[in-house]
């Protein structure tokens, strides 16, 4: 499951409780943010970057959970 636009990481903290098997990756271009959500929540992995240049690999993903209106975005990632 991957958060886009992750901010701290507390969207997936009620989801890792539900389905703990899950792995969790949180996205966000906000260094400080993403530096706080590490040192927040060991389950997940964080990554600074921008969601249109994702150096995640093709196929990877199954599940992204945004609260954010960023449907432009999301149709420009193609990658996952």
């Amino acid at each position: 499951l991957m958060d886009a636009g992750c901010g701290y990481g507390e969207n997936m903290v009620p989801i890792k409780k539900k389905y703990p098997n899950f792995n969790f990756i949180g996205v966000d271009k906000h260094k400080p943010t993403i530096s706080k959500a590490k040192n927040k929540h060991d389950f997940a992995d964080f990554i600074c970057e921008d969601l249109t240049n994702l150096s995640l690999q093709s196929n990877t993903i199954d599940i992204v959970l945004s609260n954010q209106d960023i449907p432009s975005q999301l149709q420009r990632m193609n990658k996952i």
